[in-house]
């Protein structure tokens, strides 16, 4: 990369494609490289010793180099990931936030902030004349700085904010001081993927810049204005939500309605103020023979995100008309257009408007307020729910022809088109047929819902107690065999055994060290062997299963099997690795990752070491997890009065019928 003499008063686009040497010392800044109007913009916070080297060596021999943006094995390894997520870093724009070389390891981390203060400038400039759509922000600082949100790394995992002073997308990947560590391989093909399925599911396209019009409607006169207004501005097509306290419409309070009818106008219908009191001057079936004037005309439709939610409250509450009115569901057409996308109404506001991560305010207002949560939003304050409210409709309404565009463009046979198949077969389903099933619920047998749950909790106990004496035979075989194999009789199996089952597990214990030293001694096992099986011994007959540290002892310092995969590192934002892939690193990092005792792992356990006692934890585990999300006993006081409902039972309408309106993954989780 050529590097220019010293440069005063130059502007920052002259770094592009090139280096300076800038002030009074002529400080090497490295400018950065590819190219210049690009939709991708790569900003690592830090230059590193590699990218500021003048000499480097190759096959064997130093070499004079230039110093250059990129140019190391951090970089090396990042375009790597990129590949196999079918992006281009050479296609992109790559910059530093600190473009020299601090003077420690810790501030290329972490720049000070009087370091931060003086690049900062530099960079908004360059960002300004590349003009990138999506900004990855390599490290920590360099979020920070372009958010302007400060959170935690956990946070703001996976996390998309739009920039309105950017006019770019935001999106987190963890610094070039972590791109050699092989543990974090599966995290960074995870970012940069996510940053390649961004790019395509917007097309390339720009989110326009627009205004923001709403009003509050918060008495029947100025809700007739409203629909006088509608009429007159012949509004056939309009963006509905709706925010409620509750589960269910059947017995939940409608808390608002929300409707926009262009890009830039909506309106908010305060029915409930934010402590859960009615506030609207008429009831809801009044109101809602206001709007249905013109609501209800055969030519007004309706858009939305997961309609059959919003229009079963709509019909329920408000008396309104649903049947054939929802003409577009934009949740379910991105799901067409790509199943393996996130559906969340944000995710579609960032890939499709410029209203950025407008419900930040709401999450931290809930993490903050737990007392307040309820079970809706029927206790967020007005000042942070209306704006909220607002923008849901409107980011619909934004997002709508974009996502129509996308389906138009995927073509399928005889010249039919992916919209062709959603407007003729999925819309009607998914708006129509689920908005009656959410409507008419499917009814429920409430007399025999209960005994499948004593049934289920009954045979849950049984098959509980089954493993708990299989897993204690099982501790009893190893123990005795162990101590054998050590040349050991029966009577200090029977000693250990006594003293265990008399309550003097540290005296037994005391024994077994004792005993078992001549065998240390000898070199034919460790006492950390015989620690973790002792450890086994004591704890099975009451061995708990949602232990993880119980069960890692139990399989891989008893039973000594081969894990199969790490566990995710939610915290840090780590999926799990294949252990194949940890035995390949030096010992002391293999002690940093911890085996996965998850389900498909003791499938693959059962399956592999013909393991019975793992065969019997398995169908415990399938009668649990139903027990679990599904039929998990209620809660009551200590006179026996309910408490709190759980599973199914909790989700029972007053008149015995399951109106559910989101769908769930294998294990009963929300999807949406």
């Amino acid at each position: 990369m050529k590097t220019d003499e010293v440069k005063s008063g130059c502007k920052p686009y002259a770094l592009i494609g090139r280096n300076m040497r800038m002030g009074d010392d002529a400080t090497l800044w490295l400018g950065g490289v590819g190219k210049r109007h690009t939709r991708i913009m790569f900003v690592q916070t830090c230059v590193n010793k590699d990218e500021y080297a003048t000499e480097r060596v190759e096959r064997f021999e130093t070499v004079k180099v230039d110093p250059a943006t990129c140019h190391c094995p951090e970089w090396v390894n990042l375009k790597m990931y990129a590949e196999l997520c079918g992006l281009d870093v050479e296609d992109c724009y790559v910059t530093s936030l600190i473009k020299v070389m601090p003077s420690s390891v810790a501030e290329c981390k972490n720049p000070k902030t009087a370091m931060v203060d003086e690049f900062a400038p530099w960079l908004e400039e360059e960002i300004y004349a590349v003009k990138p759509k999506i900004i990855v922000c390599v490290g920590k600082p360099v979020f920070d700085l372009l958010s302007g949100v400060k959170a935690r790394e956990s946070d703001i995992h996976g996390l998309w904010l739009y920039s309105e002073k950017y006019r770019a997308k935001l999106y987190f990947i963890p610094g070039t001081h972590l791109a050699l560590k092989p543990e974090m391989d599966e995290r960074y093909k995870q970012d940069l993927g996510n940053v390649k399925s961004m790019y395509d599911s917007v097309l390339g396209s720009d989110p326009e810049i627009m205004p923001l019009n709403y009003r509050v409607v918060r008495h029947s006169i100025e809700l007739v204005n409203l629909v006088s207004m509608l009429e007159r501005e012949n509004a056939t097509v309009l963006s509905v939500d709706c925010e409620w306290g509750g589960q269910v419409h059947v017995d939940g309070m409608l808390r608002s309605l929300q409707i926009a009818w262009s890009p830039t106008d909506a309106a908010y219908i305060r029915f409930m103020d934010e402590d859960a009191n009615y506030a609207f001057d008429v009831g809801y079936k009044e109101a809602g023979r206001i709007l249905s004037r013109w609501l209800d005309r055969p030519e007004v439709k309706y858009i939305g995100h997961h309609l059959s939610a919003d229009l079963s409250w709509m019909s329920y509450w408000l008396g309104l008309e649903w049947y054939n009115k929802g003409m577009f569901d934009t949740e379910f057409a991105l799901q067409a257009c790509d199943e393996s996308l996130e559906l969340g109404l944000d995710i579609l506001a960032l890939r499709y408007t410029d209203l950025g991560k407008y419900d930040w305010d709401l999450i931290q207002y809930r993490k903050k307020h737990p007392e307040r949560k309820g079970t809706g939003y029927e206790y967020v304050p007005d000042d942070i729910l209306i704006p909220y409210a607002v923008k849901d409709v409107i980011a619909v309404y934004r997002a709508w022809p974009e996502v129509e565009r996308w389906l138009a463009a995927q073509k399928t046979t005889k010249g039919r088109t992916l919209l062709d198949y959603y407007n003729e077969l999925l819309n009607p389903f998914v708006t129509n047929v689920f908005t009656w099933f959410c409507l008419n619920g499917m009814p429920v047998d409430r007399e025999r819902l209960d005994i499948m749950r004593e049934l289920y909790n009954w045979a849950k106990g049984e098959l509980q107690a089954d493993f708990l004496k299989s897993v204690v035979a099982e501790s009893e075989v190893m123990m005795s065999e162990r101590l054998a194999a050590a040349g050991l009789g029966d009577d200090v199996y029977e000693s250990i055994r006594d003293k265990v089952a008399s309550g003097k597990a540290s005296e037994a214990e005391a024994d077994l060290h004792k005993a078992v030293m001549p065998d240390i001694e000898a070199g034919n096992s460790t006492w950390s062997d015989w620690a973790a099986l002792f450890e086994h011994y004591v704890a099975a007959p009451e061995f708990n299963i949602r232990s993880p540290l119980q069960m890692r002892n139990w399989l891989f310092k008893v039973k000594k099997y081969e894990p199969v995969k790490t566990t995710s590192q939610k915290e840090n934002g780590m999926p799990s690795i294949d252990w194949e892939k940890v035995k390949t690193y030096p010992p002391a990092k293999q002690a940093k990752f911890t085996p996965a005792v998850d389900k498909t792992s003791l499938e693959i356990f059962a399956s592999r070491y013909d393991d019975a006692v793992l065969r019997e934890l398995l169908e415990l585990n399938s009668v649990g997890n139903v027990c679990k999300n599904f039929l998990k006993p209620d809660e009551v006081d200590d006179d026996g009065e309910l408490v709190k409902e759980n599973g199914i039972h909790y989700w029972l309408t007053s008149d015995d019928r399951l109106c559910l309106n989101h769908s769930t993954t294998e294990t009963g989780r929300p999807r949406s």
